[in-house]
């Protein structure tokens, strides 16, 4: 199981933890205030120091073509919150996680 789990209270907050500890995966919210998922997503991988991160981009809702555009331009895993219940949650992390080795 995933014993080690950080949490930030908006996406900016995330970055700037990001940039002071180290971490195995990104999980984040598509909508969080100051910055949001997608302008997260894009920090993360202008920074060297982060870039290869896996990370997981989720959201109860996605606008058209939002998703599938994400998915092209960065190649990660889009979720639907509702896709994200019990066992489904862990194997799409544990595939992020392998697919980063």
């Amino acid at each position: 199981g995933f014993t080690n789990v950080t949490e930030a209270v908006d996406g900016q907050n995330a970055l700037d933890r990001m940039r002071e500890e180290d971490f195995d995966l990104i999980v984040s919210d598509h909508e969080m205030p100051q910055m949001g998922g997608i302008r997260l997503l894009a920090a993360v991988k202008d920074d060297p120091a982060l870039s290869a991160i896996p990370f997981i981009l989720m959201s109860a809702t996605w606008g058209d073509g939002v998703r599938e555009e994400i998915k092209r331009r960065w190649s990660i895993p889009c979720v639907q919150k509702m896709e994200m219940a019990g066992e489904g949650l862990v194997e799409i992390f544990q595939r992020a996680l392998e697919k980063d080795e």
